[in-house]
């Protein structure tokens, strides 16, 4: 267990400083998975019906900052990186389910998904690479993740290489949540970009088991001290994954959530075994996973 989500600041931004206090109470080699901030991610509008933002953080109003690249610079970026330094792993951009015609203001789905696709293409564009704004953020990259399964599409494959061609380091998240496909299909659906993974960074998040919403997986689980529904299916595919990634020598960060079967650490456990099962190691060693 050499990382960990850090989730409170998709609620709101935090300080170099607080950053800092994060990163002194870890051991060297311990790495962040850091979400941005909601704001940046998500469209005017978003979950209401008429069309107004949502209310801000703690009652405030809500800014416009839909893919800005001076906010996520600004804002995200740089204290993210002068506070953990090293200790920063992905900067995760985690984007909401999207009504995809109605956020981007276009006529159908299809039309949406290109206007989504030009923003993100220039909000990516205009961003530094990590290890530019602070040479101690070695390991730092930036992942995607999507609640939209469309997507995964020829665009999208085209849009990170392009970026990657910048030197600009981008992943793409492989999720197990139930609005997107298991992550072999989006290996499938993305092609090149899984061939990737030999030459970068694995990222993956395993969110929530199928069948389930948040809520009912918080009563059904707690206290998350045990297993409830085993899901052998995506242990498997994570550890088929990541040991690709480790025997090529690269980079793997693997978040569980409680909700994905009951107790993250035990998942955590038998992943990290199921890992060590394909590389022929006798037992999870720590480095089994990343």
């Amino acid at each position: 267990m050499r990382t960990v989500g850090l989730d409170r600041t998709y609620y709101a931004p935090m300080s170099a400083e607080e950053y800092g206090h994060l990163a002194a109470q870890t051991p060297e080699g311990f790495r962040f998975l850091v979400k941005a901030h909601q704001e940046l991610l998500r469209p005017p509008g978003y979950g209401q019906p008429g069309g107004e933002r949502p209310a801000g953080v703690f009652g405030r109003a809500a800014i416009d900052v839909f893919l800005d690249p001076g906010y996520a610079i600004d804002r995200i970026i740089a204290p993210t990186c002068a506070g953990l330094g090293a200790r920063l792993g992905p900067l995760l951009f985690q984007f909401s389910p999207m009504r995809l015609a109605r956020a981007m203001q276009a006529r159908t789905i299809e039309q949406g998904l290109g206007v989504f696709m030009r923003r993100l293409e220039h909000f990516l564009s205009r961003l530094p690479d990590l290890h530019r704004v602070s040479a101690a953020c070695v390991d730092a990259t930036y992942a995607l993740e999507f609640r939209n399964p469309e997507v995964l599409c020829p665009e999208y494959l085209t849009l990170v290489r392009g970026v990657r061609a910048t030197g600009v380091r981008i992943e793409h998240t492989f999720s197990i949540h139930p609005t997107m496909p298991t992550p072999r299909r989006q290996a499938s659906l993305l092609g090149d970009l899984m061939g990737d993974v030999v030459g970068g960074t694995l990222v993956a998040r395993w969110l929530l088991h199928e069948g389930q919403e948040y809520e009912n997986a918080k009563h059904r689980y707690e206290p998350f001290d045990a297993i409830v529904d085993r899901d052998d299916a995506s242990r498997e595919m994570l550890a088929e994954m990541v040991s690709l990634a480790v025997m090529h020598g690269r980079p793997a960060y693997v978040i569980i959530n409680n909700k994905a079967e009951g107790s993250a650490p035990l998942s955590v456990e038998n992943l990290a075994r199921s890992i060590a099962e394909r590389l022929g190691r006798g037992g999870a060693g720590p480095d089994a996973g990343g």
